[in-house]
């Protein structure tokens, strides 16, 4: 019996190295091929450089507001790239709205790699660009599941109007905790995205979008950043909505009619 517990704890401790040393792997799955800006028919879409302050060159997205509507700032989730989010912007495109979809570091056929501290270097890029192009247009922030981290890392920093959050979630850590209770998760993680640990700092209306399936983040965790933001902010459940089921439609309805509340009307 006292072998058997030994060997239960040598492999324990391989499972636990192993996923330390794999970790990034498993919380960033970009798709690393080149986005193609034709197929997803966006209107006015143009590719742009930006260049962070580690001097990394990101390809990325932008489509100019018409006259002196709002522009969206875009931060994606784990996977993919910025051409997979072509459904989730188009309604706000053609609603006359700018978007600048940012695409990180190690995605799409951009270099480097994924990393917290690396993410958060890719939006002071996107957001040094934004300053440079805003004249006196609203700034929307929507964050997307891990985009969310993002998100509300820019809205500690700079002067937004509001922020749009899609499935959110409190930290990974938290998220981690749920979906891995055998780990010693706060000792393993590299990248914790502490979300909740931001908004005493961040006063921005905000708008929290999340399904009630939802089983990659579920919903308690959303509900634990909503209680823990500051006013204004608003919650929205979608019934019977999983992770990856949620309406780029239904979303569209909600976050435009925000965007409307919190962007007052200028003439141009």
């Amino acid at each position: 019996m006292l072998r058997f517990f030994i060997r239960l704890a040598i492999i324990y401790v391989f499972v636990v190295v192993g996923i330390y040393f794999l970790q990034r792997h498993m919380l960033y799955y970009p798709d690393k091929k080149k986005p193609d800006i034709a197929r997803a028919r966006l209107a006015g879409a143009r590719e742009i450089t930006l260049k962070t302050n580690d001097n990394l060159q990101l390809l990325s997205w932008y489509i100019p507001p018409q006259g002196n509507k709002p522009i969206m700032v875009y931060f994606h989730g784990n996977s993919g790239h910025i051409g997979y989010r072509a459904s989730i912007v188009a309604p706000y495109v053609h609603a006359g709205n700018g978007v600048l979809l940012l695409e990180y570091r190690g995605y799409g056929s951009n270099p480097g790699k994924p990393t917290e501290a690396g993410l958060y270097q890719d939006v002071v890029a996107a957001m040094d660009f934004i300053d440079k192009n805003r004249k006196n247009h609203c700034i929307i922030l929507y964050g997307e599941s891990l985009g969310n981290a993002p998100a509300m890392y820019a809205a500690s920093q700079y002067v937004v109007n509001g922020a749009i959050l899609q499935s959110a979630f409190s930290s990974i850590e938290d998220v981690a905790k749920k979906h891995y209770p055998f780990l010693p998760v706060s000792w393993l993680l590299k990248d914790k995205y502490d979300v909740i640990g931001r908004m005493d700092d961040i006063h921005t209306p905000l708008l929290f979008l999340h399904g009630t399936k939802d089983r990659i983040v579920p919903i308690n965790f959303g509900k634990k950043l909503y209680d823990a933001a500051n006013e204004p902010k608003r919650f929205v459940y979608f019934k019977g909505a999983s992770h990856n089921t949620l309406h780029a439609g239904e979303l569209f309805l909600h976050g435009q009619s925000f965007i409307e509340k919190v962007c007052p009307k200028r003439a141009d």
